[in-house]
């Protein structure tokens, strides 16, 4: 069971199906989800996903759902906790906003927030090539302490399926959040003997 509280933004970066597998998987553990959707976020979802009952079935499961235009909504406040903010897929222009502490919808509110509480923030991005400005700025938010996890699934895992593949990003994502998960195979290789150790 999880009793984390976890906001999920999403952004119009590519990649709104491992939004809707991580809100799906967070759910299936209890934990409370808050989602803020960006306008872009709600064009590249209709086109890339074509089960529209499951985009309202996930969305609908979520405990809040926000308007990203809405800069007075709960996540603009300090006073509203949660433990931590993944902007899932992030795009470019949103790393931007982030860098800079833009706050110009709610997304980048929430992120300027996160990060001035110091609660986790888990930045997912999917663009690929990555400008040396993208770079630039993606290193010095790690060092301030922000979690990078580009969306760059493996295949050592071998994936029979596009699920596999999500999931495996997905499973990385709850990793950083600390939330057990049985998404993908964990790596387990080279160990020339295993001890059992009684308790």
């Amino acid at each position: 069971m999880c009793d984390k509280k976890i906001i999920v933004a999403v952004t119009g970066a590519s990649g709104a199906l491992y939004a809707l597998h991580l809100i799906e998987q967070l759910k299936k553990r209890s934990c409370r989800v808050y989602v803020i959707m960006s306008q872009a976020a709600v064009i590249t979802m209709k086109h890339e996903v074509a089960d529209r009952r499951y985009i309202r079935q996930v969305l609908f499961a979520a405990d809040g759902f926000f308007d990203n235009d809405n800069i007075g909504a709960s996540p603009a406040s300090g006073s509203f906790h949660y433990d931590a903010l993944v902007v899932v897929p992030c795009s470019v222009n949103t790393i931007g906003m982030i860098h800079s502490n833009l706050a110009h919808n709610l997304i980048a509110r929430t992120a300027a927030v996160a990060r001035k509480e110091r609660r986790q923030v888990i930045l997912v991005p999917r663009e690929t090539p990555v400008s040396a400005g993208t770079l630039k700025q993606l290193y010095e938010l790690c060092l301030e302490g922000l979690d990078v996890c580009f969306a760059a699934p493996a295949f050592y895992s071998k994936p029979q399926s596009l699920d596999d593949i999500i999931d495996f990003m997905v499973f990385k994502i709850m990793n950083l959040l600390k939330i057990d998960n049985d998404l993908s195979p964990e790596w387990n290789s080279g160990c020339l003997h295993e001890t059992e150790h009684s308790s």
